[in-house]
């Protein structure tokens, strides 16, 4: 009787481990989908942190442009003052170069820009 009961338990142990590791490969399985998951999220990331830098860096540049522009202009505006219509034609150039890069750096849409630059040219002719 006692062997019956052992052997019962036995057989029933046996059932649960079976069930335990394929509870084990199921959860290893899970796990390594989602460290493959962490991978990807991890490359995107780091893609994503690399075109935000490039981005950043071409942005902190055209400010820069922009304020040494500026700094030129209220130098020569300081000299002789007069109006923006009687700015010189090398002077508005490099003024629409810089406006042309912050359009581009901003990511402005084609027809957002198109207007931009239509705006500047109609200024540019009334001039």
């Amino acid at each position: 009787k006692q062997k019956g009961k052992l052997e019962a338990k036995i057989s029933e142990l046996g059932g649960s481990i079976e069930a335990s590791t394929s509870k084990i490969e199921d959860l290893a399985a899970a796990t390594a989908a989602t460290a493959a998951q962490l991978k990807n999220a991890t490359a995107i990331r780091s893609s994503e942190a690399a075109d935000f830098q490039a981005g950043e860096k071409e942005l902190l540049d055209v400010v820069s442009t922009l304020e040494r522009a500026t700094a030129v202009l209220e130098r020569e505006m300081a000299k002789s003052p007069a109006s923006f219509a009687q700015v010189g034609a090398a002077d508005v150039k490099g003024l629409l170069q810089s406006l042309s890069a912050v359009v581009d750096a901003a990511g402005l849409s084609s027809s957002d820009r198109q207007r931009l630059v239509a705006l500047v040219q109609g200024q540019q002719a009334d001039e």
